[in-house]
């Protein structure tokens, strides 16, 4: 009966798919537990670059297993390598007793030897000969299988050094037990996997009931081994493959850890709200009327979909939460490592602050200046930082001062001078130096009005305008 011969290409084939499969399932994994986030709205573009990016960790991930199954390949092939050498052969025992046969072996020995014809002769060195090239051949054998181990033996100490050393450099020893661990678990199943196939190949095409009934419990065995070497066992390392994954996606640029973000208003408004709900500070600055500037927070998931996932995070309140956010309005600010001192802006609308054309501040303002100095000592104690400058700019609209002893920029100056000094509770271990004030007047207008506005209407929309601009620089407070 015919036997089943497998079919390499239809293997050869099957392979990637399965490189992308797995590749699929772990980014699967790690949005479902790590992020708890799926990236929605795809575009063409955006769906080539998932399915790169699934291929790369499905390469990664084929590697780590491979290099278990090499290494638990390896040492079953050099047990069975000892075990055989070491391997003892029963010498013949005769027994005490004469018999039959040996009565006539030992007439034969008494009989004086005959002298061999010379074909005999020629027969015992033809003997001679082919046991001297069957030695020479063990030899070789021999050789080659004693090299084999030696490469073996490398092999496993190197993967057991290359675990060894990431052990002592992350101080991760739980997780890098198991990322060495599981592959070789992962791997003594393939292998046995492996042997139950080679077992199916054997298997003649028409089987009786009962031999169908092996074959078929081969297969669930095959299936379920399989899907517990790839699927289960890296599922239980998977604390250190998301840690991989995270550093993959920093490296490409999809996730960005303690990054600065630019928002547009309705994205800082959404955040906003939720980090006012949740008792979290913003360290932010706005560039214009409707772009936001957001420091030291997390992009957990950008650049893919429609939807950005961004993560707040406050140290000593242990305060964490994600929103999503509509891509559009994020940008990511690349800027450069080791920047150590850092921004935190407030802008004041002077309208709640001060009287038309003064520059005294109304018992609203003075709330609302108290109210920002005691969310800033809390901001500042929270995160661990420290005021090292001060920058106080003072703007005005384009409409002029009605006095004329007056002016735009001279009405910005006082009011910058007013909120410094209402600050000066926060300022008290910064040198004079370090503070600036600043007036601006109208020069700095931040909003598009039509020109045929007038009276009220125009006064609304120049109330943008109408500002004091605060920005602290802060740096990490080693003292604490």
């Amino acid at each position: 009966m015919s036997e089943e011969k497998p079919d390499f290409k239809s293997v050869t084939d099957f392979i990637p798919k399965i490189i992308v499969g797995i590749g699929v399932f772990t980014v699967f994994l790690y949005c479902a537990y790590a992020i708890k986030f799926f990236p929605a709205g795809l575009t063409l573009g955006d769906s080539l670059i998932f399915i790169f990016v699934a291929l790369g960790f499905g390469f990664m991930l084929t590697l780590w297993l491979g290099f278990g199954f090499v290494a638990t390949y390896f040492f079953y092939e050099l047990r069975k390598n000892y075990v055989a050498s070491k391997k003892l052969v029963k010498p013949k025992i005769y027994s005490a007793e004469p018999e039959s046969a040996n009565d006539e072996l030992a007439v034969q020995r008494s009989e004086p030897a005959k002298k061999k014809s010379s074909e005999e002769v020629v027969e015992d060195k033809q003997a001679t000969h082919d046991t001297g090239q069957s030695s020479n051949q063990a030899l070789n054998k021999n050789k080659l299988k004693r090299s084999d181990n030696a490469v073996m033996y490398v092999y496993l100490f190197l993967y057991l050094a290359f675990w060894v050393s990431i052990a002592l450099v992350t101080y991760e020893f739980t997780q890098v037990f198991l990322m060495g661990f599981v592959p070789l678990l992962s791997g003594r199943m393939l292998l046995f996997a492996l042997d139950l196939y080679g077992q199916q190949l054997k298997e003649p095409k028409e089987r009786n009931e009962e031999d169908e009934r092996i074959y078929q419990g081969r297969n669930v065995a095959i299936y379920t081994t399989s899907f517990i070497a790839i699927v289960f066992l890296p599922f239980i390392a998977s604390p250190f493959l998301f840690q991989l994954i995270d550093d993959s996606f920093s490296l490409i640029g999809i996730r960005h850890s303690n990054t600065t973000l630019v928002l547009n208003d309705n994205n800082y408004k959404t955040l906003k709200s939720l980090a006012d709900e949740y008792g979290v500070i913003l360290n932010s600055c706005s560039s214009q009327s409707d772009r936001h500037i957001l420091r030291n927070v997390n992009a957990l998931w950008h650049g893919i979909g429609e939807r950005s996932l961004i993560q707040l995070v406050s140290k000593k309140k242990e305060v964490q939460f994600n929103v999503e956010l509509e891509r559009g309005g994020v940008t990511v600010a690349r800027i450069g490592e080791g920047i150590s001192k850092i921004a935190s802006c407030v802008t004041l609308n002077t309208d709640n602050l001060f009287k038309p054309y003064e520059s005294t501040l109304t018992g609203e303002g003075i709330l609302q200046v108290e109210k920002f100095i005691e969310e800033t000592k809390s901001y500042l104690e929270s995160e661990e930082q420290k005021i090292v400058s001060v920058t106080i700019d003072g703007h005005t609209d384009r409409i002029p001062v009605l006095n004329a002893d007056d002016s735009n920029l001279a009405l910005s100056i006082r009011r910058a001078n007013e909120i410094n000094t209402r600050l000066n509770s926060l300022f008290q271990n910064i040198p004079n130096s370090m503070i600036q004030i600043n007036g601006h007047g109208a020069s700095r207008s931040i909003t598009n009005c039509d020109k045929g506005l007038i009276g009220k209407e125009l006064s609304d929309c120049l109330s943008l305008d109408r500002r004091v601009d605060v920005r602290l620089r802060l740096e990490t407070d080693k003292a604490k």
